[in-house]
């Protein structure tokens, strides 16, 4: 919205210089004379007349406004690619979805275990990855506890037994690879 108001509010103080090419003057903080540059562009999802500052025309595709940078976004499928390590959840598009986040996504495993279970998890239900790839989003990897504290007990369960792996000299780290392996 505010980029509507601001595009409107160039409009009515640019100066054409030449071709695309505009400028409005302003007065420095000093009093001293100074000019910002516009280029013409069509916004790059609309095609839509917009104005893009000239410092930024080579870095950024112009938008009209962010209502239609938000509509374009909005329609990718997934956010983050997940890492080959699998560091990243994957979200999904659920418009309709109860629990979604403000761009309409909701994460793939939770989405996953709700289609398993027949109905809507809870808030404070938490899917656990058994095999700790967060990517791996099938349901033979996938656990559902009631809640945050007995989820966390099994993260911690784990962490004690790779604890007394490192005692026992089963798992070693590598300083010179600056890794832990598996001896």
């Amino acid at each position: 919205m505010a980029n509507k108001k601001r595009n409107e509010n160039i409009e009515n103080k640019l100066i054409h210089i030449k071709d695309n090419f505009y400028k409005i003057p302003y007065r420095r903080f000093n009093g001293l004379p100074g000019n910002t540059y516009y280029v013409k562009v069509p916004c790059n999802i609309c095609g839509k007349i917009c104005y893009q500052l000239a410092s930024n025309a080579h870095r950024y595709k112009p938008v009209c406004s962010s209502d239609c940078h938000y509509n374009h976004k909005i329609r990718k499928n997934r956010i983050k690619k997940p890492g080959s390590r699998g560091q990243y959840y994957v979200q999904i598009l659920a418009l309709d979805h109860p629990y979604k986040n403000r761009h309409g996504r909701i994460y793939e495993h939770r989405y996953v275990m709700e289609q398993m279970l027949g109905r809507i998890l809870k808030p404070n239900e938490r899917v656990h990855h058994i095999n700790m790839i967060k990517c791996d989003n099938k349901i033979e990897n996938l656990f559902l506890f009631c809640n945050h504290i007995e989820h966390s007990k099994a993260h911690g369960s784990l962490n004690a037994i790779v604890s007394d792996l490192i005692k026992e000299k089963t798992i070693i780290f590598d300083e010179k690879e600056r890794i832990y392996k598996i001896k």
